[in-house]
């Protein structure tokens, strides 16, 4: 498959194309990247059928992108080791002026960096180090290419995961604990105003009654009175709470495998979800009328 095979049967997967489906029932970009797919569809095949041949040929192939890995540890280290009862998946969480790519809250906290075979190693390092002051594990998950320099570019406590080309992750490193590096500060910066204050309150902290304007002041300066373990356990606990996903269980299990990812990280309206559901089980040829 070449590059432009590739960027077409990525783009599938993409969020303009997965909303246009849950919020419209239909498509118009989807219907011309099928056209311009190598992947004939037959009369019969269903749409979920067809993703899910083009997931396994993009999954494949030595250009995968970043959503194979995501969906690949959702499904792989996230359901098939927990719950959505009892693990938390974030993705794009912001850190310091980073974007985690996938973050996994499950009793304690680990973040996931994706360097796939389309990526470079230019930002890591300050990607790291904003990653050290909230989480308390670090995986660089990446293809095989990138393996020896990232041994030699990051610190051991540093894990590493290589995704193969059969989609198992192989562990070349594990993460050590970095609990006692995490900084309060930088916690109370990357959670919403509501789950900051929820974390001070469950410590038994006073949050002072000041204006809009002074309140991240306010929850920092409180959050710099905390230890690591205070705020990290704090995050833990409140992400939990706020931000999980059981209520998405029934819509996993509904949709094709491919598609989990999308459904747990694109924060979709439960009517749309449904209209997804549906969508799938439409037939090719109803699709290629779309546009």
């Amino acid at each position: 498959m070449d590059n432009n095979q590739a960027v077409v049967l990525s783009r599938l997967f993409s969020s303009t194309v997965i909303r246009q489906l849950a919020t419209c029932g239909t498509s118009p970009t989807l219907a011309r990247l099928a056209r311009l797919s190598d992947l004939d569809a037959s009369k019969e095949e269903s749409l979920g059928e067809y993703l899910e041949r083009a997931y396994k040929r993009l999954s494949g192939s030595p250009l995968r992108d970043e959503y194979v890995y995501k969906n690949t540890l959702i499904t792989k280290n996230l359901l098939g080791r927990h719950s959505l009862r009892t693990a938390t998946v974030l993705s794009e969480f912001r850190v310091g002026t980073s974007k985690a790519d996938l973050a996994i809250i499950n009793g304690t906290s680990t973040v996931y960096e994706i360097k796939s075979e389309r990526d470079n190693l230019s930002r890591l390092q300050g990607q790291l180090a904003d990653y050290r002051k909230v989480f308390a594990r670090i995986y660089v998950v990446a293809a095989q290419p990138h393996i020896k320099k990232l041994e030699a570019l990051i610190d051991e406590d540093v894990g590493i995961l290589m995704l193969k080309q059969k989609l198992n992750l192989s562990t070349i490193r594990k993460a050590a604990d970095n609990t006692s590096n995490i900084e309060p500060v930088a916690i109370c910066n990357a959670l919403r105003r509501d789950e900051a204050t929820s974390i001070l309150k469950s410590l038994g902290r006073d949050v002072p009654v000041v204006p809009n304007t002074q309140i991240m002041g306010v929850l920092r300066e409180a959050f710099a009175e905390l230890t690591p373990l205070e705020a990290h356990r704090g995050m833990v606990e409140i992400l939990g709470k706020t931000r999980g996903a059981q209520h998405l269980q029934t819509h996993v299990d509904a949709l094709p495998p491919s598609l989990t990812s999308a459904v747990l990280t694109m924060s979709l309206r439960k009517r749309d979800l449904a209209r997804l559901t549906e969508t799938v089980s439409i037939s090719m040829t109803t699709v290629s009328s779309w546009g």
